[in-house]
């Protein structure tokens, strides 16, 4: 095991390894994570003698790896909050949404609305947005789709931190560039909360209340959830 992964346990080493296979059998992710990377597509033709990447193919094995259990750890994570919000609303008490796994993860001006109807719904779109990162990616269908591909781009850095791998943060701009039409779903956590309604419409952005997470970008990508 190489010494990037000390001081890991051996099991962790060893699933760490087995992700790393895992994702080498997706080439969807692979090229997610070279993009993350920089490394140039194969039908790029770089200057050989300017092109020096950033990170190592090694590197770049680990972010993929780590998308992988970004996936399973947010789905699962995910799934223990709605449980907990149903539990929660049997006993007729309110789950403060601070205290949450992943739902926590979303702009803190929506946790008052957040109940468990609009959990579930929310964990199909993050369903929706992992299985393409797991197969095929395609980019986000709606706001919520956005903010769930925010997420699990934040448990990518979260997993590579507790795996003590040391990396640039330039791959999490250069994956965002890939994933994203448009950034404007950040706004949402910034200060102001978000853009409102007038000035969304006169950027053309989505309209991005709370209302609105879940509407399609486009009518030929409906949204069944």
């Amino acid at each position: 095991m190489d010494k990037l992964l000390d001081p890991l346990d051996a099991k962790l080493s060893e699933m760490i390894e087995e992700a790393v296979v895992d994702a080498h059998t997706r080439p969807s992710l692979m090229w997610l994570a070279d993009r993350a990377v920089g490394f140039p597509e194969e039908d790029d033709e770089p200057d050989d003698a300017d092109y020096l990447p950033e990170f190592t193919e090694r590197q770049r094995d680990l972010i993929a790896a780590g998308f992988l259990f970004s996936c399973d750890w947010t789905d699962d994570t995910l799934g223990m909050d709605v449980l907990e919000l149903a539990n929660r609303m049997r006993e007729g008490k309110r789950l403060d949404i601070a205290d949450t796994q992943t739902l926590n993860l979303l702009p803190r001006q929506f946790y008052p609305r957040i109940d468990l109807d609009w959990a579930e719904r929310f964990s199909l779109a993050m369903e929706a947005v992992t299985i393409r990162f797991r197969g095929s990616w395609s980019p986000p269908r709606n706001v919520a789709e956005e903010l769930a591909t925010r997420i699990v781009v934040e448990n990518v850095e979260f997993h590579l931190e507790l795996w003590g791998i040391e990396l640039s943060d330039h791959w999490v701009g250069n994956i965002c560039e890939v994933l994203f039409e448009d950034l404007d779903h950040q706004e949402l956590y910034s200060v102001a909360g978000g853009m409102s309604p007038a000035v969304a419409a006169r950027l053309g952005a989505a309209p991005m209340g709370f209302d609105d997470l879940f509407t399609a970008f486009r009518d030929s990508e409906p949204v069944n959830y």
